[in-house]
């Protein structure tokens, strides 16, 4: 099982959208698909039409659940909800090992599955340190806005000293720009800038950009995928990138 963290320390950098449209593009793509949601504020779950008050991915963390009870079967891939306890995660999560309690939990599962997908917050907190400390790949959200390059630095000083003293299997599979508008001139500029951090990351910067597109917040509203919107920009793009990056893994 290929484990994918979606990761940015900078919010609004289209992150869940990107993880929802993973998930959901590598379920039609017939993969079997395990979904995390461990952002407390919930927006992947809500956008997935995942049930509220059950067990979800606080539980997983500070050990109180079996994974396999939190796991929501939804048509098009399976789900791992969050919810607001997950902004306490730093406190209710304070014993030795912590960073490794989804991991210890992921090897327990029953089910198998092709790709975990998991969506973080905007921070560096316990729960991304977990999702990192368990993952095989990470993908970097980037916009191509003002400000959109604010904290990459030390998101990649974090990954380092995660693959370095966690999880030395870990890397950044690429850096995926996004809500690009092709007629700005900060746009092309951010899109030089990144290319020049992923060198430094050790990585890449996709050859897919993902334009920016009204439908995205049209089917995040009505609970849909992108790709319910087939003609959209959105589904066009998010449809090239995985392409992309099951182009250039081995997976299974």
């Amino acid at each position: 099982m290929q484990i994918i963290s979606i990761v940015n320390k900078k919010g609004g950098v289209a992150k869940t959208t990107t993880a929802l449209a993973l998930a959901s593009g590598l379920s039609k793509r017939h993969f079997h698909v395990l979904a995390i949601d461990c952002d407390a504020q919930a927006n992947f779950s809500k956008a997935s039409c995942g049930e509220d008050d059950v067990i979800g991915t606080f539980d997983i963390l500070t050990g109180k659940e079996n994974i396999n009870e939190a796991i929501q079967q939804l048509p098009f891939y399976d789900l791992i909800g969050a919810d607001k306890r997950l902004s306490s995660i730093d406190v209710a999560l304070n014993k030795p090992g912590r960073e490794f309690m989804l991991k210890k939990a992921l090897s327990q599962l029953n089910t198998a599955y092709d790709f975990c997908v998991i969506d973080n917050p905007p921070a560096l907190n316990v729960a991304v340190a977990n999702s990192l400390a368990a993952s095989n790949k990470i993908i970097i959200c980037s916009s191509a806005e003002a400000f959109a390059l604010d904290g990459l630095m030390e998101l990649s000083a974090t990954i380092d000293d995660i693959h370095q003293f966690m999880n030395p299997s870990l890397i950044i599979d690429g850096i995926l720009i996004t809500i690009f508008n092709h007629r700005t001139i900060i746009g092309q500029h951010i899109k030089e800038q990144l290319s020049r951090i992923a060198r430094v990351m050790n990585t890449k910067v996709y050859n897919t950009i993902i334009r920016r597109c009204n439908s995205i917040s049209v089917s995040q509203s009505d609970r849909k995928t992108i790709f319910d919107f087939p003609k959209s920009n959105a589904a066009i793009d998010y449809g090239y990138f995985i392409d992309e990056f099951l182009g250039g893994n081995i997976y299974g």
